[in-house]
């Protein structure tokens, strides 16, 4: 991971040696934040945008009452965001396991996917700064632009704007 974050620094300073970001966004919780910080001497903010997409999407997909769908989303924020940590997310976990035990289909993706690093995103949340609400919507917004422009590609020219846009 240093190497690959030190060569794009250097690739992108033999292209303006002025270049230096304002803020960079992670979006992994086992990304060791330090080597960004290092590299660009920047701010380094946590974006949980892709992570609570994924999560939202498989609880669409894969439970049907939009009841126990809100529900559930509020009881995995509670988890998120809690600030906890250790054991007591864990037993939090177990919990909402508990809870949701009829919704099979998605138990199985959540054990999968999020049981094994669960306490990673929560120490994530916990501990480095979180990128605003407006970031996250102008992340969202500009995906779904991106890709219905992609999807559509016949005005070009707006495409490489909005792709220009989230660069900086």
């Amino acid at each position: 991971m240093q190497k690959w974050v030190r060569s794009l620094t250097e690739k992108v300073r033999t292209k303006d040696h002025k270049w230096k970001p304002n803020t960079f966004l992670v979006d992994d919780p086992s990304l060791d934040v330090s080597v960004v910080r290092e590299a660009f001497q920047c701010w380094v903010l946590f974006c949980v945008w892709r992570g609570l997409r994924a999560l939202i999407r498989s609880i669409f997909k894969k439970c049907c009452n939009i009841d126990v769908q809100k529900e559930m989303f509020k009881h995995l924020a509670c988890i998120l965001f809690s600030g906890k940590s250790g054991p007591i997310v864990a037993d939090a976990v177990e919990e909402f396991m508990h809870v949701y035990v009829d919704q099979s289909i998605f138990m199985e993706y959540f054990k999968r996917k999020w049981v094994p690093c669960i306490d990673l995103w929560v120490n994530s949340l916990r501990s480095l700064p979180m990128a605003s609400m407006e970031l996250l919507a102008a992340i969202e917004f500009y995906h779904l632009r991106l890709k219905s422009k992609f999807f559509n590609e016949q005005d070009m020219n707006s495409l490489e704007e909005l792709t220009g846009w989230s660069t900086y």
